[in-house]
């Protein structure tokens, strides 16, 4: 159990700047907790740490970061992926490391050889 909704939340970012679905970035968190049926990140008030998550996600919030004060505002009307970019920037990661994840990530992405499906994560669309 340690560590999984560290790993958990951690995969769910990565997968949403991936372009993964919400519903298939939430599975896949999930997923953390079938070592023991006795614990659900979602429904589990005692370990809810993903609703919590969740929350902070999509309401956003404003942090301190070596001294500065950063704003992090989730966009209804954008993308997963979008928002997954914009809280990781908020973070200090630079759009250059989200890229190359994406690069190493996704076969075809540095290359521009992708499906229509798989550019909504080059921006192409929505």
């Amino acid at each position: 159990w340690g560590g999984a909704d560290r790993t958990g939340v951690t995969g769910f970012l990565l997968n949403s700047i991936l372009g993964v679905s919400y519903t298939d970035a939430i599975i896949d968190f999930e997923l953390t907790t079938l070592t023991n049926n006795k614990r659900c990140h979602m429904h589990n008030s005692q370990n809810a740490h993903m609703p919590k998550f969740l929350n902070l996600f999509v309401s956003g919030y404003t942090f301190e970061r070596d001294g500065q004060q950063f704003e992090y505002k989730f966009e209804e009307d954008k993308t997963l992926r979008y928002n997954a970019d914009n809280l990781l920037k908020a973070m200090g990661v630079e759009e250059e490391t989200l890229e190359k994840i994406r690069g190493i990530m996704l076969p075809g992405y540095a290359e521009g050889k992708l499906t229509e499906n798989e550019m909504v994560n080059k921006g192409s669309y929505k």
